[in-house]
């Protein structure tokens, strides 16, 4: 459980922003992003691509409570040969919604570069 701590994040749903205000950020998000990300809107922090595939989503995530798994690039951070994956797990409701949620962030295998 330990070695996961660093790839964990916790957030918040903002409707009114249709984002998430980050809560708990593990070190593997932290490194990644330009900015320091706790406590900031998730839209004004990650890439913009991140939250455009994010978007397609948001519906089954916080309407119907349903896991969602992404893979993502850091193409837009100047690094295409590396991807992650995120799992999203809903964790809190208010009322029939989803309130607040965890993710897992984790590396996947380096692509070759082109």
């Amino acid at each position: 459980m330990k070695s996961l701590l660093s790839k964990l994040t916790l957030w918040d749903y903002v409707p009114e922003e249709e984002t998430a205000r980050l809560r708990l950020v593990g070190t593997e998000l932290d490194h990644l992003l330009p900015v320091k990300p706790q406590g900031q809107l998730l839209a004004d922090v990650i890439p913009e691509d991140w939250m455009a595939v994010m978007r397609t989503q948001r519906h089954a995530f916080y309407k119907k409570r349903c896991p969602v798994y992404f893979t993502l690039s850091l193409a837009s951070l100047g690094r295409a040969h590396v991807q992650y994956e995120l799992l999203c797990l809903p964790l809190r409701k208010i009322g029939p919604e989803t309130a607040m949620g965890i993710g897992l962030l984790d590396r996947l295998a380096l692509q070759k570069a082109a």
